[in-house]
């Protein structure tokens, strides 16, 4: 008998089995990935689909009444309506109970953008003996985030209330914090503004427009 040779390639049979392997796996994740763009895709063409009826309320934000849209108050003191944010009809933000299923029963536009970011505070440290060796400015600036928003007449284009929501605040400054040398600018984030706050506020612009 020979000596074994060590570092020998592995039986043809094997190297198949692997190959079918690879060539099972390889197509696997491809179709995850087809199944993934196709659910996208769907949800995308469904969000499409819903906002379809209300395209007509995109020009109420700008001040141009839907002529086949309800008076405020024919729903009897509740409220009916969509979200227009950014000059996109943004149906499911709004809560079940007061989404409005057709132009026709829509009371109210509520228009908005997307949250804007807004300095609170900027703390400077004084890093004392080591300024020489740290070098630069040592900052931590805290941002907030906001959200004005208009409540507007479907049927008129009227501007019925306008309010500015904002978020919870971020962190305060500690007294202290390690920075960089060369100095260095850390940021303290909030929380952009809650819908659900700008959908509680509604019933009382109804109210208040009855």
């Amino acid at each position: 008998m020979g000596q074994p040779v060590w570092g020998a390639p592995p039986p043809r049979k094997r190297s198949t089995v692997k190959i079918v392997l690879v060539l099972v796996g390889a197509f696997g994740a491809l179709g995850c990935c087809v199944s993934c763009v196709g659910v996208f895709l769907y949800g995308s063409d469904q969000a499409a689909q819903e906002a379809a009826p209300f395209t007509a309320l995109v020009s109420v934000c700008a001040g141009q009444g839907a002529p086949g849209a309800a008076a405020v108050g024919a729903a009897g003191g509740r409220v009916r309506a969509q979200l227009v944010r950014d000059g996109r009809i943004v149906a499911y933000v709004v809560p079940t109970e007061q989404r409005s299923s057709t132009l026709a029963e829509t009371e109210l536009v509520v228009c908005d953008s997307d949250a804007e970011r807004y300095l609170v505070q900027r703390c400077e440290y004084d890093t004392g003996a080591v300024t020489g060796v740290l070098g630069g400015e040592n900052v931590i600036e805290r941002y907030g985030y906001r959200r004005e928003v208009r409540v507007v007449a479907a049927q008129s284009g009227a501007e019925l209330a306008r309010r500015t929501f904002e978020g919870e605040p971020p962190e305060p400054c500690p007294d202290e914090s390690r920075f960089r040398r060369g100095g260095s600018t850390l940021t303290n984030v909030g929380d952009a503004p809650e819908d659900a706050d700008v959908f509680a506020w509604l019933p009382e612009v109804v109210a208040g427009a009855r």
